[in-house]
């Protein structure tokens, strides 16, 4: 178990990291919708989703996509992206079934709870 503890004393329990970067993913997103700005993500975007999206968008507006997001059309890969607070510390990293991306969500949630004075601690079952 994961325990995410804010200053005022409240937490929440989540059962592993894919859970917490849902939890931190929905908290940036509610904010989100009233900036306009997205300041941390990190989301897997699959090969079957990138391709539809690059092949229904007309030739001349392809441009749009970023060098990764081609190149993982090309591979036949899906992508990993990473943002932490701003478009400055934006990463996009191919991902395909051998890549563990366990430590890279792990590294992200510490991140985001540092950043915003939250703690985060591994919680162990005694047996």
């Amino acid at each position: 178990m994961i325990k995410i503890s804010s200053t005022d004393g409240e937490f929440k329990l989540l059962q592993n990291y894919d859970q917490v970067c849902d939890y931190i993913n929905r908290i940036e997103m509610r904010k989100a919708s009233k900036t306009g700005e997205v300041g941390w993500l990190f989301t897997r975007r699959r090969y079957g989703t990138l391709s539809s999206l690059y092949y229904s968008t007309p030739p001349l507006d392809r441009d749009f996509f970023t060098s990764k997001e081609k190149e993982a059309i090309q591979k036949e890969v899906g992508l990993i992206e990473i943002l932490k607070g701003d478009r400055e510390n934006f990463i996009q990293i191919l991902s395909n079934f051998r890549l563990d991306i366990e430590p890279l969500k792990k590294n992200w949630c510490q991140e985001y709870c540092k950043e915003h004075g939250l703690e985060i601690c591994e919680l162990v079952e005694k047996k």
